[in-house]
């Protein structure tokens, strides 16, 4: 029996495990965003945003309210 390991926030050991999706986004977050979103014929300014989880959430929505 695997067993399952999780990203977390919390402190192991006395160190403090960094998720990567609470870090400030890349420019190869936006490149990619913005690649995304011609595949999808989607041609829209991307904002700024404080993490790669709150631009993830945001193309994630965006992409849901294309289609519905």
């Amino acid at each position: 029996m695997k067993n399952k390991h999780y990203c977390s926030d919390r402190s192991l050991y006395g160190a403090t495990i960094k998720r990567k999706d609470m870090l400030p986004p890349t420019r190869i977050d936006i490149k990619y965003t913005k690649e995304l979103f011609d595949g999808f014929d989607i041609h829209m300014d991307i904002p700024e945003f404080q993490t790669k989880n709150d631009l993830y959430n945001w193309r994630d929505r965006v992409i849901r309210r294309t289609f519905d």
